[in-house]
């Protein structure tokens, strides 16, 4: 169970549109790379990885690291970012 500080630091990361846009793709497209989602939310490649840290820090995403001819970073909702989800209505 988590407590009430956990929760409002979750909710307080998917309160900005970016962060919110994201953590929707990463549910919809399990294991989508940061080039993908940079595509898809068309926003600067900083301004994407400082957001997604913030939802990491919340451990609402994991990621996971792949290399075959250069890194390539996956995102995943967590069980924490799933349960969220939903109790906001916003499952895949």
């Amino acid at each position: 169970m988590r407590n009430n500080e956990q929760l409002l630091i979750a909710y307080k990361a998917l309160s900005h549109p970016i962060r919110l846009k994201a953590i929707i793709e990463i549910a919809k497209n399990p294991g989508i790379s940061f080039s993908e989602l940079l595509e898809k939310l068309a926003v600067k490649s900083s301004l994407l990885a400082y957001h997604l840290a913030v939802l990491k820090s919340a451990d609402l995403v994991t990621i996971r690291y792949e290399r075959k001819s250069k890194k390539v970073s996956h995102y995943y909702l967590t069980e924490f970012g799933e349960r969220i989800l939903k109790e906001i209505h916003l499952e895949k």
